[in-house]
């Protein structure tokens, strides 16, 4: 990300300056905000402290960029706004008052302290009498529908919900209901605290809105417990009930729609792509699209980092998915862990992997299923690529290619992983650290073998593909990219015994039924030696 102003930028950043009088050497101190709509720069300019922001793009209209400073300087006057020296009224671009502070975080705005200061700077707002045009629903909500269209965006199964925003903003917008100054982007990074005092930043919404909007917004996007919502609402001076929830779908709709719009307007910014999955987090109803089956005996260790990539990996790539962990008699805290980052944790008491997996699979809410160790960490660009093969109906599962994440010290070990993948991808037999399939696909072929105590990842793909052959929905081994995953047994095995386990399977298969003889897979020794993760 470019931190600091470009040379363009430095030069209007001086221009602006220079429009409200301050003349001097220019220091840029810091970025503030870097988004698809404006960059904004904390400067130093004869020891006097300014916020200037630039817009990225001039799309605004000049009526909106004069309400907007109309708003925040009204606003300014009562203490609820930065002070607003200066706005160009071509593009909106405006330079403020820096205020010292702590900008707050959802987890502080669902305090009910705060949560009851912050109806209070609501209620203060609303008192405020400015001739702005109103905030048109209607117009808005058009708008992001058609951007979502004309970006192809209608893959992330929006049509259902554009239509759902479409009637409710009819159906409220023709009770006329009055209007009020409103701050429109009332969300966590948005409020400052500064002198004891909380102030609005950020407004670049701001309009006269129905009286529910800034409250509604507020509740939709942060998990304002019952107490916080009532000292809200108590000392904002609204009701609660029916209208409210119904302003709180729209506002939840409007932003979700709002990023879908910026996703497909800006396709190669990934933070678009990334509010656009976090919004659909937040909306009722919303059906996951992926299930992410993690299974974890004392994987204390591992979990919370893979999960943390997991998370991260669908944000980046705008997928709705869903972390299940299942907790196969574990002694450590794996089942806390997991709670603790987010996942849902299903409990599956008798110790066997293809157990735990087909537990995972029963408590999954998605029709397409990803299987994935406690020690692998797919990239983004693979877990997309096998979403997208199974969402549209090409593949019915798969596998992919394996590497470490470590180098392997021996050639032995070398050559058996270059060979494993050779089979891997010919023979179409997924390793069991990363395993997809479509729900169909895995319930009609009943699943993982839960006889078997390893090997059941090899199975599965022969099923898999003898059903997917039927239906022409091939079951694929991915070339590329690989999957990333732990080498942590080679540090915990000696090569003697990868070669007895391989040795015995290859002899005597039925092994694979007795826990005993895949003690390769079910020993973790005392004493082991674990290469860091670089």
């Amino acid at each position: 990300m470019n931190v600091m102003p470009g040379a363009a930028e430095r030069a209007r950043i001086v221009e602006l300056l220079g429009a409200c009088n301050r003349d001097g050497p220019v220091e840029v101190q810091a970025l503030l905000a870097d988004n698809a709509q404006h960059r904004s720069f904390r400067v130093a300019i004869n020891n006097e402290l300014l916020v200037v922001r630039l817009p990225v793009a001039a799309t605004r209209s000049a009526g909106r960029v004069a309400a907007e400073a109309a708003m925040q300087s009204a606003a300014a006057q009562v203490g609820l706004a930065p002070p607003l020296i200066h706005m160009d009224p071509r593009d909106g671009a405006r330079v403020s008052a820096w205020l010292e502070g702590e900008v707050l975080d959802a987890a502080a705005l669902a305090q009910t302290q705060v949560a009851a200061e912050l109806g209070t700077v609501i209620a203060r707002l609303q008192r405020l009498s400015i001739d702005v045009p109103a905030l048109d629903l209607r117009s808005v909500a058009r708008d992001y529908a058609r951007s979502f269209d004309a970006g192809g965006a209608g893959d992330v199964r929006h049509t259902t919900r554009i239509e759902r925003l479409l009637a409710l903003v009819d159906d409220w917008t023709a009770r006329e209901r009055a209007q009020v100054a409103a701050h429109n982007d009332l969300v966590a990074g948005n409020v400052l605290r500064h002198a004891g005092r909380l102030v609005l930043l950020d407004w670049e919404f701001a309009a006269r809105a129905d009286a529910l909007f800034d409250v509604a917004m507020f509740l939709g996007l942060h998990d304002v417990p019952a107490a916080g919502r009532a000292a809200l609402l108590a000392s904002a001076g609204l009701a609660d009930g029916p209208d409210l929830e119904t302003m709180i779908e729209i506002t939840q709709l409007l932003c979700w729609a709002w990023a879908g719009a910026e996703a497909a307007r800006h396709p190669e910014d990934a933070r678009a792509r990334q509010w656009l999955s976090r919004l659909e987090a937040s909306l009722p109803g919303v059906r996951t699209q992926l299930s992410i089956i993690v299974p974890a005996w004392n994987e204390a260790d591992e979990l919370p980092a893979t999960l943390t990539h997991l998370r991260q990996a669908c944000g980046e790539i705008g997928l709705q998915a869903e972390f299940i962990v299942v907790d196969n008699a574990s002694t450590d805290d794996t089942a806390a862990l997991a709670r603790k980052g987010g996942a849902q944790v299903v409990v599956e008491p008798r110790r066997g992997i293809a157990r735990a997996r087909n537990a995972g699979a029963a408590a999954a809410g998605a029709d397409l299923l990803m299987f994935i160790d406690a020690d692998t960490r797919p990239s983004a660009q693979l877990i997309d690529t096998a979403y997208r093969a199974m969402a549209s109906g090409r593949l019915c599962g798969g596998g992919a290619l394996v590497a470490f994440d470590q180098p392997l010290d021996s050639l032995a070990y070398r050559q058996g992983a270059r060979a494993w993948n050779a089979i891997s991808r010919r023979l179409r037999l997924a390793a069991g650290c990363f395993v997809f399939c479509t729900r169909e696909a895995f319930e009609a072929v009943e699943g993982f073998n839960d006889r078997l105590y390893a090997g059941e990842e090899v199975f599965l793909s022969r099923r898999l593909a003898r059903w997917g052959a039927r239906q022409n929905q091939p079951f694929e081994v991915l070339d590329r990219p690989a999957v990333v995953t732990s080498a942590r047994k080679v540090q915990w095995f000696s090569r003697w015994q990868h070669l007895a386990a391989v040795a015995t399977v290859l002899v005597f298969p039925l092994a694979l039924r007795s826990r005993r003889l895949s003690w390769f897979w079910y020993t973790r020794p005392k004493a082991r030696r674990r290469l860091p993760r670089e």
